[in-house]
C-alpha cells in the first residue's frame, strides 16, 4: 500500500472529514508491517467556487470535528486489533472476550436525574449479566467488542460488595 492511494475509510460531519490511510512501515531487519494514519480536514469552496481543504478549524467546526475524530479512533481501535495485524493486542492472561451491545450516551440536567437513570440502567444491566461477567472478580480483566467495532478493555478494580460502593446497588 503506497502513500497516495485512496483512504480506506472516510468519516464526515458537516464540512469536516477524517480519512483513514493505510501504509506499510518498513524497518531495516524487520518484516514490513501495516500502519494506519488519520488525516482530518475541513472542506470549503473558495470565492471562485473551487473546493479547497484546510487543517485549521474555527469554533463552529469543532462540533463537527469531535464526532469524526471519535469514529476514526473507534475504527482504528478495531482495525489494529484484527488477528494478523502487526499491532494486534493479544489479551493478557485472565482476559475474556465477549460481544456486547452498543454503548449509548445520555446527557442530564441534574445530578439527581443522572443518578436515577444510573439506577435504572444498573437494574437493566443486572438482568443481562452473562455467565462470564458474573464470574469476574476483583483483579480480573476482559476485552469486549461492541457494535460498530468498538473494543472495550476493562479491569475489575472494585466490587459492589465493598462498603463504599454498596449505595450504588442499594439505590
Amino acid at each position: 500500500m503506497a502513500v497516495g492511494d485512496k483512504p480506506i475509510k472516510d468519516f464526515r460531519a458537516g464540512s469536516v472529514r477524517a480519512s483513514i490511510w493505510r501504509d506499510e512501515l518498513v524497518s531495516q531487519g524487520a518484516e514490513p508491517r501495516e500502519v494506519f494514519s488519520v488525516r482530518v480536514e475541513r472542506r470549503y469552496k473558495d470565492a471562485a467556487g473551487s473546493w479547497q481543504s484546510s487543517t485549521r478549524f474555527n469554533r463552529l467546526d469543532l462540533a463537527d470535528l469531535e464526532p469524526v475524530a471519535f469514529k476514526a479512533r473507534e475504527f482504528l481501535s478495531v482495525k489494529q486489533r484484527e488477528p494478523g495485524h502487526a499491532s494486534f493486542a493479544k489479551p493478557w492472561p485472565g482476559c475474556k472476550a465477549e460481544e456486547v451491545t452498543a454503548m449509548e450516551v445520555e446527557f442530564f440536567d441534574s445530578q439527581e436525574a443522572a443518578e436515577r437513570r444510573l439506577r435504572q440502567a444498573m437494574l437493566a444491566a443486572d438482568a443481562r449479566v452473562r455467565p462470564w461477567q458474573a464470574a469476574l472478580r476483583v483483579g480480573d480483566c476482559f476485552v469486549s467488542l461492541a457494535e460498530e467495532g468498538l473494543a472495550i478493555f476493562g479491569e475489575v478494580l472494585e466490587s459492589y460488595s465493598e462498603r463504599r460502593l454498596r449505595p450504588l446497588r442499594e439505590g
